[in-house]
């Protein structure tokens, strides 16, 4: 059992201390077929052997001494594109949807209260851009930062991208991947995602533009917002996964199928420490990896501002990865956070 008060944890000396290395990374064919050819065909105009023709890549490895990985260039430049404009289409084609349903509903309508149609209605202000998400495998909750049973499986261009990433993590079988859009401005508030339910690396794939993400080692203030009411999911552990799944299709919208999505508000977390808070530069085109202390003992979030260092933030786009296992029982040695250790002595 890990250590369950702050006194006893033994933090990583010079949690920002690095390495840097180098590595070639061989074009072969199961690695370079990035994308789905489907795709890759109708939306690019390009055929799957066009990113086989070099030689290969270099890749930018900066480990970190808190856990966190960060690749830069991970994917050839023309498989880094092609990815890119498949994501792109996957959110036009969401929006489409979303446009065709907001048009069958008529113009001043109350859709509280159909019967009602107010007079000399004003036009409501443009709405705020909000983050939205699409969903493969158990979707993420973004009010527990648990997980929730999602028939959807991931896409071929999504699993492809995960046989390229196999080689950086230790044997974790990735069965979650959802895919977010930033606006310009837009950011996600300071987390620690749930120890039970997601094993041990969190990684998160970027694309468009970049951005910092921010990093705040937990405290128990930390502690009381994760453990709050409305943060505790409740997750039965004896219905499997699929049953699951299929008994509450229709209460969450993931019909089978389709791709589930969600907007969540932005809001701009405020590190409280400054003396432990740390903003690292994510540019498109690389994977950052959480791991040991930096995925179960410190927030990481994406503050809502319009720069980062003086620079103006435009469309970003990122694919975040877990293994989610709805009756995981974690023994990290981070219990002040912990979810399975709350309310346990340690050994």
């Amino acid at each position: 059992m890990g250590n369950t008060t702050m006194d006893d944890i033994t933090w990583v000396t010079d949690p920002w201390g690095h390495t840097t290395r180098i590595i070639h990374v061989p074009c072969g064919a199961s690695r370079c077929n990035m994308y789905d050819s489907r795709k890759s065909t109708s939306r690019t105009g390009s055929s799957p052997s066009s990113a086989q023709s070099d030689d290969g890549h270099d890749q930018e490895i900066i480990e970190y001494n808190n856990g966190l990985t960060l690749i830069n260039h991970f994917l050839p430049p023309e498989a880094y594109h092609v990815l890119l404009e498949t994501i792109k289409e996957d959110f036009r084609e969401l929006e489409e949807t979303k446009r065709r349903e907001q048009s069958t509903i008529p113009q001043n309508h109350d859709t509280i209260n159909p019967s009602i149609t107010p007079k000399n209605s004003q036009p409501k202000a443009k709405p705020k851009l909000r983050r939205q998400a699409i969903h493969y495998g158990p979707k993420y909750d973004y009010t527990t930062n648990h997980a929730c049973p999602n028939s959807i499986p991931n896409p071929t261009y999504i699993q492809n991208l995960i046989e390229r990433i196999k080689p950086h993590i230790r044997g974790l079988d990735i069965n979650q991947a959802t895919i977010q859009y930033y606006p310009p401005g837009s950011g996600i508030p300071p987390h620690i995602d749930t120890h039970s339910c997601f094993e041990d690396e969190i990684l998160s794939f970027s694309l468009g533009a970049g951005v910092n993400m921010g990093f705040q080692r937990g405290d128990w203030g930390t502690r009381e917002k994760m453990f709050a009411p409305r943060r505790c999911a409740a997750i039965s552990t004896s219905t499997s996964n699929s049953d699951v799944a299929q008994n509450t299709s229709g209460s969450n919208g993931n019909a089978t199928g389709q791709t589930t999505h969600s907007s969540t508000p932005s809001t701009s977390p405020k590190p409280s420490e400054p003396s432990t808070y740390h903003e690292i530069h994510l540019p498109p085109n690389s994977l950052c990896i959480m791991s040991n202390e930096i995925r179960y003992a410190w927030t990481h979030g994406i503050r809502s501002r319009a720069t980062d260092d003086g620079i103006k933030r435009g469309d970003r786009y990122s694919i975040t990865f877990r293994k989610v296992d709805f009756e995981g029982v974690c023994a990290c040695q981070y219990g002040v956070w912990c979810d399975s250790q709350q309310g346990k002595s340690k050994d």
